[in-house]
C-alpha cells in the first residue's frame, strides 16, 4: 500500500495473509464532536475492524476529552499501520501503531499537531523509521521527528515548567528531534507559530518546507534540507519569503534589511534536541 497523507481510501495487502484489504478513513460531518474512524474492509466490503484514534489525556492543569482527527497514516512492510491524529480543538497529538488486525500496539503523544507522516529505512538496518513533521506548541516551533515503530511508547518531553507537557506517561525515545524556531516575519506580525508545509523524503535527503505565517500579505516559506544523519545541508528561503521580508522593511515593521547573514541566523537557530543518527 502506498503512503496516505490525507487518509481517505487505500487498497492493498496487510500482514502475511496475502488477502486484499481496503482501508477507509471516515470523516463524518460532525468530526469535531465524533472524531474520525479508520475502517478496514475485506475485498467484498465486509467490515473487519475499526480504530478510533485518541483518548482522554491531561496536563498538570487541563484534561482533553476524546474526538481526534486523523491527519494521515502509513502501512509498514510487516502490515502494521501507524496513524497520526490530533485533538479536534487543542494541541495533543497521537501516533498510534496498530497490528494488521487493528489492535493498538503502542502510542506516542506530542504537544502539538503532527501533520506529515512518512516511513523509510534511513539507516540501512532493514527496519523502517517514521519521519514526522509538525508543530511543538510549547516551543512555538516547527518540529521534525524520527521514531522507531518498535519503540514508540511515551510522550515527548517539553521544557521544564511547560504547561503543555502531557502527564501520566513516561518519556518517549525519539531517534531524532529537531526544532525549527520562527523567523522574524511571524514574530514581527504577532503570529505564534511557523508550520510545516511539506515533507519530502528523497533517496539521500529529507526536505522540510516551513511556512512562516503572517497576515494575509506577509507569508513565505523556508526550505530546510537534511541528510540521512540529520546534518543540516541547506537553508533556502523562498522568493515569497524574501518579498514578504522586504515589504515589512518598507512598512517599518522590520528594522533591518534581508541579507545572507539572516540565512545564516536561520541555520544557527535550528536546534537538535536528540539525534541517534551519528
Amino acid at each position: 500500500m502506498p503512503e496516505n497523507q490525507a487518509g481517505l481510501v487505500r487498497i492493498g495487502r496487510l500482514g502475511t495473509s496475502g488477502e486484499t484489504r481496503v482501508l477507509v478513513n471516515y470523516v463524518p460531518s460532525d468530526a469535531g464532536e465524533a472524531g474520525t474512524t479508520l475502517y478496514c474492509f475485506s475485498r467484498t466490503g465486509r467490515e473487519l475492524w475499526k480504530f478510533t484514534p485518541g483518548r482522554v489525556v491531561r496536563t498538570a492543569s487541563d484534561t482533553f476529552q476524546d474526538a481526534y482527527i486523523t491527519n494521515g497514516y502509513v502501512v509498514l512492510p510487516d502490515g502494521r499501520i501507524v496513524v497520526a491524529s490530533h485533538h479536534h480543538m487543542w494541541y495533543p497529538a497521537q501516533l498510534a501503531v496498530l497490528d494488521s488486525r487493528g489492535k493498538l500496539l503502542a502510542e506516542y503523544w506530542h504537544s502539538g499537531y503532527l501533520m506529515f507522516l512518512k516511513s523509510r529505512d534511513l539507516d540501512g538496518d532493514g527496519k523502517p523509521e517514521l519521519i514526522v513533521a509538525g508543530i511543538n506548541n510549547g516551543y512555538h516551533a516547527t518540529t521534525l521527528l524520527v521514531l522507531s515503530p518498535d519503540d514508540l511508547d511515551g510522550t515527548a518531553s517539553q521544557a521544564p515548567g511547560d504547561p503543555t507537557q502531557l502527564a501520566g506517561m513516561g518519556p518517549a525515545h525519539e531517534k531524532v528531534r529537531i526544532l525549527i524556531p520562527m523567523s522574524d516575519i511571524p514574530r514581527a506580525v504577532g503570529i505564534k507559530y511557523n508550520v510545516p508545509q511539506a515533507l519530502e523524503v528523497g533517496p539521500n535527503q529529507i526536505e522540510l518546507v516551513v511556512q512562516e505565517e503572517g497576515d494575509s500579505g506577509h507569508a513565505g516559506a523556508v526550505h530546510y534540507t537534511f541528510d540521512y544523519k540529520f546534518h543540516l545541508v541547506s537553508v533556502k528561503p523562498s522568493d515569497t519569503f524574501v518579498h514578504a521580508h522586504r515589504e515589512l522593511e518598507t512598512s517599518g515593521v522590520l528594522k533591518h534589511a534581508f541579507s545572507p547573514a539572516e540565512i545564516d541566523e536561520l541555520r544557527k537557530s535550528v536546534l537538535v534536541l536528540r539525534n541517534d543518527f551519528q
